[in-house]
């Protein structure tokens, strides 16, 4: 059995380049929950529950704000 231990690069493609393309994602267009979710995926990978419920939160209230303009139109 080989162990395989990750490096720097790996840790790139990994985590930081999907975390980057979210957060685009998210001042792109920051009214869709999508880009929140994955992030707290992310994050719930990683173990880091803080996270997971901040942005689980914020996906919430641009939910809880889209639907209150749906029912404003």
């Amino acid at each position: 059995m080989r162990l395989y231990k990750l490096n720097d690069l790996d840790l790139l493609y990994l985590y930081k380049l999907p975390h980057f393309s979210l957060q685009k994602a998210i001042k792109e267009a920051p009214y869709l929950r999508d880009a929140y979710v994955e992030l707290a995926m992310l994050e719930y990978d990683k173990k880091n529950y803080l996270e997971v419920d901040k942005y689980c939160k914020e996906a919430d209230t641009e939910s809880a704000k889209k639907e209150k303009e749906l029912i404003e139109l």
